[in-house]
């Protein structure tokens, strides 16, 4: 087989967090289309497409870099229980392997395709003329798709730099589960107050960002002004109650594009205990089009399209989370959108436009915050 022919969309040193313990190198894995239990599978073979990021290994030399790096501290917050200082370079890395681990999969890059699929039957079914022929023609492959999508997501890793993290510990005998698609975005503060669009945009209010690193710890991010995670101190969460392990398992199977993943722990039993539940929850579009006519006096009527992806939703309830009570209070008003930081929001908008300068990489944030000093930052409540 030719050099990194075989490109992951999940890095192979991440699923063998949830391999067998008596096999390193196999995983039992779940296809949820097909409803078949795998009680060992090779490992290699796993969240893998031939060339999936393209034929010249940039995009796969590039991540081969970020994940030796990011490989080094998930260790050590494995083997420590404990994360990076706030706004090291090691934070730094971990949020750039989360964000791109959000946006390499096969499920952003089949979302991509559904969006530009939709956008051209709608703008068609408005206007039939409007589409270029060349337009009317594009099909995105998955390689297109991917690298459309993490074009996208990547410059805004530094939008999730304000979000406070803690480690989850399992306690129980139940592990936790990952999938082929395994960070969750979640909002459950908005979840039954805004009912149009999506709540998880990176820079929303109340975000919460769940992704396991192994059977025993998930990694959590979460708006501090919005929820109460664990104790106020302690930046480790034990779990003793089936009942949590049970819900963060229910949100990665919800979340899943088509395999979960997890060692000999988690029994044929479990998996379809867990299915039981959460296929009613299960995500049928993966994108979505609103439109809203609006007929303006003396003018043709315009049509506004809103573009948005499928959030996971399923009432949430975790033991050890709760909503402030200034939060409850929060009103929603007439806002589209709610964002959790502003400021951080315009100083990274600022960026881009220095970026599109030529001026900074799209990797170089903390560089332009340590540029920015002149900036009353502290006081803004940027460095949290």
């Amino acid at each position: 087989m030719p050099e990194k022919k075989n490109q992951h969309f999940i890095p192979r040193f991440y699923l063998k967090k949830f391999a067998l313990h008596s096999q390193e190198k196999r995983v039992g894995v779940f296809n949820i289309s097909s409803n078949t239990f795998i009680e060992s599978a090779n490992l290699y073979d796993q969240a893998s497409k031939n060339y999936f990021y393209g034929r010249d290994l940039k995009i796969e030399n590039a991540f081969q870099k970020l994940e030796t790096e990011s490989a080094k501290i998930i260790n050590s917050i494995l083997e420590e229980q404990c994360l990076p200082t706030a706004h090291s370079r090691e934070h730094q890395m971990l949020l750039m392997f989360i964000i791109t681990l959000l946006g390499r999969t096969v499920y952003a890059a089949e979302t991509i395709d559904e969006l530009v699929k939709k956008y051209k039957k709608t703008v068609s079914s408005i206007a039939p003329n409007i589409l270029s022929e060349s337009e009317n023609k594009i099909a995105l492959t998955l390689t297109d798709a991917v690298q459309e999508y993490l074009t996208i997501v990547v410059p805004f890793f530094p939008i999730v730099r304000d979000l406070h993290w803690k480690l989850i510990i399992n306690e129980t005998e139940e592990p936790f589960i990952t999938s082929d698609n395994p960070v969750v975005l979640y909002n459950q503060f908005l979840e039954t107050r805004k009912t149009y669009g999506s709540n998880v945009g990176l820079a929303s209010k109340g975000l919460e960002i769940f992704l396991p690193l192994s059977p025993q710890i998930i990694l959590i991010l979460y708006d501090k002004d919005v929820y109460k995670v664990g104790a106020k101190n302690q930046a480790c969460i034990q779990l003793t109650m089936d009942i949590d392990i049970k819900a963060l398992n229910l949100i990665q199977y919800i979340n899943a594009n088509k395999n979960i993943y997890f060692n000999e722990n988690f029994s044929e039993k479990q998996v379809q205990d867990l299915l039981r539940t959460a296929n009613r929850y299960r995500r049928q579009l993966k994108a979505n089009w609103d439109k809203y006519p609006k007929k303006v006096e003396n003018e043709k009527q315009k049509i506004l399209l809103h573009l948005y992806g499928s959030d996971v939703k399923c009432s949430l309830k975790l033991s050890f989370i709760s909503i402030l009570k200034k939060a409850k209070s929060y009103s929603l008003g007439q806002k589209v959108t709610h964002v959790r930081n502003e400021q951080l929001c315009r100083l990274h908008e600022k960026f881009l436009d220095l970026v599109d300068k030529g001026l900074y990489h799209p990797f170089d944030f903390y560089d332009f915050i340590n540029d920015c000093k002149t900036l009353p930052l502290k006081n803004e409540n940027i460095y949290v």
